[in-house]
């Protein structure tokens, strides 16, 4: 083929994914901290961590391949926006109960996270949202790392 006729082709697997990862161009900003911002219990640290967050949907057992078309998508935004680790899981003993899982270097990063929400994560959130049954919202918690048992021991 010419030269010409290839340029332009992503034929690298790791670029074409990295352009996937990427919100649409022109993805809005937007300027608010997100609505269900944490309000801890106790101050933490803002290098407390890693931070933990879990997410409980309820879903129709026969929707689960559409949810997961949707899930992956968000466990690329999730991993854009910073996340060390992603995670999804089916409860074995309920149908249709997932809990999705991500983890955040340390507290300030989970709310730098937070305050760097675009209109593209809004629509992929509301997405996620339209397969939850229930009334109220997906259940959402947070978790910060006991620095006691997470630091390593002195050799003995």
């Amino acid at each position: 083929k010419p030269a010409s006729a290839v340029q332009g082709t992503i034929t690298n697997p790791t670029i074409a994914q990295l352009a996937r990862m990427r919100p649409p161009i022109g993805a809005q900003h937007i300027r608010r901290r997100h609505a269900r911002t944490p309000q801890p219990a106790r101050p933490v640290d803002d290098e407390a961590g890693p931070v933990m967050v879990t997410v409980e949907y309820q879903i129709d057992p026969a929707r689960a391949a559409e949810f997961a078309e949707v899930m992956e998508r968000t466990r690329r935004a999730r991993l854009r926006q910073g996340a060390l680790s992603w995670g999804l899981f089916h409860d074995v003993a309920q149908p249709g109960r997932c809990i999705e899982y991500f983890v955040d270097e340390n507290w300030l990063e989970h709310q730098r996270r937070l305050e760097r929400f675009t209109a593209f994560d809004a629509e992929l959130r509301a997405q996620r949202l339209a397969f939850h049954l229930g009334a109220e919202p997906p259940k959402m918690q947070r978790y910060v790392a006991d620095q006691r048992i997470e630091r390593p021991s002195p050799p003995v």
